[in-house]
């Protein structure tokens, strides 16, 4: 059986299995649904993934005051990829 996302996104953070719960805490969900989540019984929704990526790229919760420092990181993000989608074409031609 393939692992679930969520006991994958365990992982990949460094988590081990006795902080299933406080995993859990941080995406938002209460441990009974941690536990589903992390043997694979259910699926995490999309909200969840989510919030599973924005806390492992180290994303504040969104407010008015981190609305900037959020934006900002897209906008990082969106030019790193555009930064390797165009590795190996050769120098820019812009004047």
């Amino acid at each position: 059986m393939k692992p679930s996302l969520f006991s994958q996104w365990l992982v990949a953070m460094g988590f081990n299995k006795k902080q299933v719960t406080k995993a859990g805490e941080l995406i938002g969900i209460a441990t009974p649904a941690a536990v589903r989540r992390n043997t694979g019984d259910v699926e995490s929704d999309l909200t969840e993934r989510l919030a599973m990526a924005a806390i492992r790229a180290g994303l504040p919760p969104w407010s008015p005051k981190t609305d900037a420092e959020i934006a900002a990181v897209g906008h990082a993000v969106e030019f790193i990829r555009h930064v390797v989608e165009n590795q190996g074409r050769g120098p820019s031609k812009t004047k």
